[in-house]
């Protein structure tokens, strides 16, 4: 059975001298090595043990022509112990450069591989040993004798303060993100460079008022367009390009598949909120600058934001997981907080403020499908398919799922006001004397259709030309395929 056995470093074996080597040689066949290499200096990786444990680098004193050999330690300790090992493991590296070899015979003496020899005063590491006629032995220079030391640990000095300037920051009141539908926090994103070991953000009523509501520990990726973009439609792939200045990280690209399973996601500014849009190819084309092809457009409800396009100049940010979630109280939904974020200690010169109000968009209702309307005598009917905000995508056949109960917010602009009014169910009577109310001297109607969520709000607002449509004329409606006046709006 074997045994482990330790000891400090330099501890002698076995005491030989050259007169018990065999075949009459006295001195041992030295050979030095690696005399036209550089010398090997040793780089330590170590847990730390004076900053929280974290991931540290040591090394020993070294020339600039040094051969760097790395050696991870999963050992906590501090910084100075992690220099002497260093040190103590350059040492070993250099001494093992010079090796020797000699025979003995088999008299009884038990040396092994491991095992620190003395030979005329020199010590040696027995790295080698067979058995035949004799015994042989194969060794390499070993160091000096080392001594037991209690190394305290040092105090950590402080950390040098990083001088950062104002961050870039965004908060954005985001659409439903995939698989987090439920999560109706805002999202903060933040860069600047130098980056500091982290950044918070605070948020109140007003200034006497803030407290942190989150912290990102590592930069956003950000950017900005460097064109516009224009509407496009949802559910489909647009063969465009669009190109984006970017900022605290990199982009690439993605199969079809991977950016259908949610790959690639990106929030772009609209003047009527975010815009989901996922990219497939990613090619630098210049300094931190990308072309971006194969979109998907409009993604998780926002064709709203999607219809008003975007302009050059407007903020793209990049779904990466530096972001994080703020936390704010349902009570504090739809009221302008006071909010800044910086590198704490919060100092003048490098926190930014601003003010800014949340309304939940992630749990707003997705717009109708496919709304339709036609003639029923001197009624027009309306219909339309609802789509589910969350888990609308199953394999199985079926309806999509009721996020609440089914009600619908129906819209008719146009002539002489708004008439509104809220149904159970997908379809809708547009009464031939409500029309003639609205429409005395006729014209066109915008026809709007929005499912209403848990608290009762409308989802937001999208909207489809239809192909055929009708003319309001006096009391009554002539169908003229040519002139199109009925806008049947997704929402």
């Amino acid at each position: 059975m074997g045994v482990l056995v330790f000891r400090m470093q330099g501890d002698v074996d076995a005491v030989l001298s050259t007169g018990r080597l065999a075949d009459d040689k006295s001195t041992l066949e030295i050979t030095r090595g690696g005399l036209d290499a550089n010398m090997p200096s040793v780089r330590v990786r170590y847990t730390a043990s004076e900053t929280d444990h974290m991931p540290a680098v040591a090394w020993a004193e070294a020339e600039a022509a040094d051969e760097v050999v790395d050696v991870d330690l999963p050992i906590a300790m501090d910084e100075d112990q992690a220099r002497q090992c260093a040190r103590g493991l350059s040492e070993t590296l250099r001494l093992s450069r010079t090796s020797a070899q000699f025979a003995m015979a088999a008299d009884g003496m038990v040396i092994e591989a491991g095992d620190v020899v003395s030979l005329d005063g020199e010590t040696w590491r027995v790295t080698e040993r067979s058995d035949a006629r004799g015994v042989s032995f194969k060794v390499a220079r070993a160091g000096e004798a080392g001594f037991m030391t209690l190394t305290p640990a040092l105090p950590a000095n402080a950390p040098a303060a990083v001088a950062t300037g104002v961050p870039d920051v965004v908060i954005v009141d985001p659409p439903a993100l995939p698989g987090q539908e439920d999560d109706l926090r805002p999202l903060g994103f933040a860069f600047v460079e130098p980056w500091p070991s982290r950044v918070l953000f605070e948020a109140g009523a007003s200034v006497d008022q803030l407290s942190v509501r989150g912290g990102i520990t590592r930069p956003c990726t950000m950017g900005r367009l460097g064109g516009a973009i224009f509407p496009h439609v949802s559910g489909r792939w647009q063969e465009a390009s669009i190109w984006v200045d970017v900022v605290g990280g990199d982009l690439s690209s993605r199969t079809e598949g991977a950016v259908l399973n949610g790959a690639n996601i990106a929030l772009v500014e609209t003047d009527t909120g975010w815009e989901m849009l996922q990219h497939r190819d990613a090619v630098l084309v210049g300094p931190r600058s990308y072309r971006l092809d194969g979109l998907l457009r409009g993604q998780q409800g926002t064709e709203t934001a999607m219809a008003s396009g975007a302009f050059a100049g407007n903020r793209v940010l990049f779904l990466t997981g530096a972001e994080t979630r703020l936390d704010i109280a349902s009570w504090e939904r739809g009221l302008e907080l006071v909010w800044r974020g910086g590198a704490p200690p919060f100092v003048a010169g490098g926190i930014w403020q601003g003010t800014q109000a949340f309304d939940a968009v992630a749990q707003r209702e997705w717009s109708p499908a496919h709304v339709h309307a036609h003639w029923s005598g001197g009624n027009l009917e309306l219909s339309w398919i609802r789509r589910a905000r969350k888990d609308g995508d199953p394999w199985a056949a079926g309806e999509p799922p009721l996020g609440a109960a089914e009600r619908y917010r129906v819209r008719v602009s146009g002539g002489g006001g708004v008439r509104e009014w809220d149904v159970e169910e997908a379809r809708a009577n547009y009464a031939e004397a409500e029309q003639a109310a609205d429409f005395p001297a006729g014209g066109d109607a915008l026809i709007e259709a929005a499912q209403l969520g848990a608290d009762g709000q409308p989802g937001g607002l999208g909207q489809a030309a239809g192909g055929d449509s009708s003319s309001l004329s006096g009391d009554s409606f002539q169908f003229c395929p040519k002139i199109p006046i009925f806008w049947l709006v997704l929402l």
